[in-house]
């Protein structure tokens, strides 16, 4: 399957407005991440979404961060080894609200805002992204993929290089600063898997000499997540957006 929409790289909407990590999720008020409530809340406030998504044994595409569901509904399994049948009965954290389709939320969201695709691939790319582009090939809102997975993002610019993708770093604490070093220098500087149009890290990388390095050869960094206002205005100034979750950020 061959893309045919432009190559041209609208990445302005990336950086217009903060993004609602997994929607606007609030446990308090019985809106679990990654949920359409979630999603919608985020729609109404105008805030660009980002999710998470993941395939199911029979290869349904459903929106969810983890690959074992023990945090989110209390059952011991993974999403990859369920068919969706299974999946469709698990409440999430106890609420009324269960793990949704992706085109479900498409569908919802329906171009009102932009969305940020977080594609969770640990393996190697083909069924999963395939499957992906049949339900995004002719979503005309904007949208964007994202992953860790170099292959992932290496299937998208074979198969589908209109679509904007980013390469995401992974948990830099202190004692993983060793991955990011051998991504960015390794990979980045030269000519990386995929050819990202951005990345997106996490905000504890903001000091890391080779994060501001791209930013200033003016490729666009995201950073997640800012978790308070504080935290959202001690990181803005290094990167170009941020996503957030757990407060509502002013002056969008």
């Amino acid at each position: 399957m061959q893309d045919t929409r432009s190559t041209e790289r609208n990445i302005s909407w990336l950086i217009q407005a903060p993004i609602a990590h997994r929607g606007l999720h609030d446990i308090r008020r019985q809106i679990p991440e990654n949920s359409i409530p979630a999603f919608m809340d985020a729609v109404d406030h105008g805030f660009p979404i980002e999710l998470d998504i993941r395939r199911t044994l029979d290869n349904q595409i459903v929106v969810c961060h983890d690959s074992n569901l023990l945090r989110l509904t209390g059952s011991n399994q993974h999403i990859e080894a369920l068919p969706l049948q299974s999946i469709k009965d698990l409440r999430l954290r106890n609420t009324e609200f269960r793990i949704p389709l992706f085109e479900d939320i498409l569908k919802a969201v329906d171009e009102k805002v932009p969305i940020l695709i977080d594609i969770k691939n640990e393996k190697t790319a083909g069924v999963f992204e395939n499957k992906i582009y049949e339900i995004i090939g002719n979503y005309s809102g904007k949208f964007a993929v994202e992953s860790f997975n170099p292959l992932t993002l290496q299937w998208f610019k074979n198969n589908a290089p209109g679509i904007l993708r980013g390469r995401v770093g992974y948990d830099h604490n202190a004692e993983s600063f060793k991955f990011l070093r051998r991504y960015l220098i390794g990979r980045f500087l030269k000519d990386p898997v995929g050819s990202p149009d951005f990345l997106a890290c996490d905000i504890r990388c903001r000091p890391y000499w080779a994060v501001q390095f791209h930013r200033r050869k003016g490729v666009v960094i995201l950073g997640w997540t800012a978790k308070n206002k504080k935290q959202m205005t001690a990181c803005g100034k290094y990167f170009d957006n941020l996503m957030f979750e757990g407060f509502l950020p002013e002056n969008i």
